[in-house]
């Protein structure tokens, strides 16, 4: 009886560790963490003036680059471009790139204002992004490395508009029950990462008597209901688990009345 539920336990394992695999790049996201350091990076904006003068000059709404931006932002991790495009939108202008499979690997916002931010965000994966906001000098202010699902792993760096660093947040600190573990639980749990129509969320929080908690919410399609659970960033101890209403949107007309 013994060894089966050993040999029981080592399949969960396996297909555990499987699935996880399935979930997110782990060796590309330690990789984009290994860049998470406090030195300055500096933006070639003057490349920016280039493009907004071609688009300008060719009278389209996108043009597809010739050249390519590698020596504004390459890094080791940094993913292979196939294609990049220009064109303005309703606040700025945009930057994509696109892989050998035409996803979206990398988008660059340049406002209009050059007295605000440069934001890039690169796909690390499907759940996390690897970001940097620049000055209008382009300078580097900050660096970070953020999930979809809702939270911000490892240390954030806030640098001035010299690219000296100024304040250095590590977003890890009390969460000894990491977002890996929270992702097993998430597995253990049958709560799957990808939902269709709500979201799952997964946030890091500090409860009322300074409890710092990992929080998620799953949208339970099958009993239109939101799973709430609290989870103690120390331990991994389910601190509550509750279910909210179904969120439900009325349309315009029916609010009217």
């Amino acid at each position: 009886m013994r060894t089966k539920k050993h040999i029981a336990f080592i399949l969960f394992l396996i297909a555990a560790c499987s699935a996880q695999k399935d979930i997110y790049n782990l060796k590309k996201l330690k990789m984009k963490i290994h860049e998470l350091n406090a030195e300055s990076k500096l933006l070639n904006v003057k490349l920016f003036e280039d493009y907004k003068k071609e688009l300008k000059d060719s009278n389209a709404l996108k043009i597809l680059l010739s050249s390519n931006i590698d020596s504004m932002a390459k890094s080791e991790s940094a993913p292979t471009v196939k294609e990049e495009f220009f064109y303005k939108s309703y606040n700025g202008y945009v930057l994509d790139q696109y892989d050998s499979k035409n996803e979206k690997v990398k988008e660059i916002k340049i406002p209009f204002d050059k007295s605000l931010i440069i934001e890039v965000k690169e796909k690390i994966d499907e759940y996390f992004d690897y970001n940097e906001t620049y000055f209008g000098n382009g300078n580097i202010r900050s660096k970070t490395i953020s999930s979809s699902l809702g939270f911000e792993i490892d240390k954030k760096y806030y640098f001035d508009e010299k690219g000296k660093t100024t304040e250095i947040t590590d977003t890890d600190k009390g969460y000894s029950f990491t977002y890996e573990d929270v992702f097993r639980f998430c597995i253990e749990n049958k709560i799957p990462l990808k939902t269709e129509g709500f979201p799952l969320k997964i946030m890091k929080t500090t409860l009322q008597d300074e409890t710092k908690a990992w929080v998620i919410e799953y949208p339970n399609s099958e009993i239109q209901k939101i799973e709430v659970y609290i989870l103690n960033a120390t331990s991994g101890e389910l601190i509550n688990k509750d279910l909210r209403d179904w969120p439900v949107f009325k349309h315009k007309a029916q609010q009217k009345q």
